[in-house]
């Protein structure tokens, strides 16, 4: 004798009323939460020009201060010799700047906490290696082209061809341990008395 199969239960497509009315609540919130941001936006207005100079002049500093180190650098060049600036292009210079300044302190953390020696050569020589090096990464390490500083190396090469001005001591620290990973290129600078076999 056949059995029937149970029966499942069958899907309700129907909602609780207590459903339905915090389906609406949260669709409320939604909308006034954006015509909330809307409207701030409104109210803020067009930016003026002391908006925008203030923002460039902020950008352009940071730029010169920490140069290729500087994240976000092609856009912010681009938006710093802009005429005219939206509000949402002063807020991502804005960004760029606390962006740019988290990863120098970052770094700066981890270098001062650093115990590795690196290369020992006269503080002179290392800051040549730095320079040098710098110099031969016009391309950011896009092309390898075993020329300037390497991709692992690349971004704290540059942090410290910038720290050189504000903290020499651990621009050189860090410049030390960096260093070792590009001998090659520095042969003709390396110190006699340091290299093997001498």
């Amino acid at each position: 004798m056949d059995m029937p199969a149970p029966k499942r239960p069958s899907f309700n497509p129907v909602l609780s009323p207590e459903r339905i009315a915090l389906n609406a609540e949260r669709e409320r919130n939604r909308l006034a939460s954006i015509a909330a941001i809307e409207a701030a936006r409104i109210a803020r207005g067009v930016p003026t020009e002391a908006d925008i100079q203030s923002a460039q002049r902020d950008g352009l500093a940071l730029l010169d201060k920490w140069r290729a180190f500087t994240c976000g650098k092609p856009t912010l060049i681009r938006l710093c010799a802009a005429p005219t600036l939206t509000w949402e292009e002063i807020d991502k210079i804005r960004a760029d700047i606390a962006w740019t300044e988290r990863e120098a302190k970052a770094l700066a953390l981890y270098v001062r906490r650093q115990r590795t020696k690196g290369v020992n050569w006269p503080d002179a020589v290392v800051v040549v290696g730095i320079k040098l090096l710098t110099a031969l990464d016009a391309d950011r390490t896009r092309e390898r082209n075993k020329r300037g500083w390497g991709k692992s190396t690349s971004s704290g090469g540059h942090w410290c061809a910038a720290m050189l001005e504000i903290d020499r001591d651990l621009a050189i620290k860090h410049g030390r341990s960096l260093l070792t990973k590009h001998l090659t290129q520095l042969r003709h600078i390396e110190p006699a008395h340091t290299r093997k076999g001498a």
